[in-house]
């Protein structure tokens, strides 16, 4: 049954409000509350260091840098609009379900502007917005599903491209196994200029060790702690 699909449905009928937006963000899209979670200290603690960066001190004020860490786990709430057998797929995605799958930050961002149809566009909902229908994009242009680049992209959703992009590296998919942390970091550089923000990548550089610090809170297994310190992937 694909509950997480008919729950996004309930969602565009304005039946549900945000409390249920974090519940189906965790457990559903994300595997558990608590890795939902784990993207909030990523972004917050790149935010904390770059606060002061000429860039970003103007925007990351103390109130910014509590929203960015409150609406972080909600970036992948579109995904609850895809089908089961695309978001659980236990092999790679063909070129249709992966046009599909490009489809959910625009749900996302449907599904918030539909709950904030009923509470009004605070702060937090609007951040939540930036945060799911832009964190695909790239810097250079290459991402989805608009193709902005460069500083037309909202900051907050480049920060969470960033944290996004370190989770899934550290992280086993049906394609790939899960990297050191190590290899994430090396991978994360590469991206500089091309996925990420400049400054948002050499600010990673200079805290990456906090990252690596958070992921070994919320690993569940040995196995995976010992995978993320490994020395050498193989």
């Amino acid at each position: 049954m694909a509950l997480h699909f008919d729950y996004a449905l309930r969602l565009r009928s304005n039946s549900v409000k945000t409390p249920g937006l974090y519940g189906y963000a965790g457990v559903v899209v994300h595997r558990s509350a608590s890795l939902a979670s784990m993207y909030s200290f990523y972004v917050k603690a790149l935010a904390l260091h770059l606060r002061r960066h000429p860039k970003y001190k103007k925007v990351l004020t103390n109130e910014i840098i509590e929203l960015l860490f409150k609406a972080a786990p909600l970036h992948d709430i579109g995904k609850i609009g895809i089908r089961d057998h695309i978001l659980l797929k236990n092999d790679r995605l063909n070129d249709q379900e992966f046009t599909t799958m490009k489809s959910h930050p625009q749900i996302g961002a449907e599904i918030i502007a539909s709950v904030a149809g009923q509470i009004g566009w605070n702060p937090f909902m609007k951040m939540a917005h930036q945060i799911s229908l832009y964190h695909q994009e790239k810097w250079d242009g290459s991402g989805y599903p608009f193709g902005l680049s460069g500083d037309d992209i909202p900051y907050p959703a480049r920060f969470m491209a960033l944290a996004d992009v370190y989770d899934a590296l550290i992280s086993k998919r049906v394609y790939k196994p899960a990297f050191s942390y190590q290899k994430a970091v090396t991978l994360i550089m590469e991206g500089k200029n091309k996925h990420f923000d400049p400054v948002l990548v050499d600010g990673f550089n200079a805290i990456h060790e906090q990252f690596r610090d958070i992921a070994l809170q919320f690993l569940d297994s040995e196995d995976q702690r010992s995978t993320l310190l490994a020395k050498d992937d193989h």
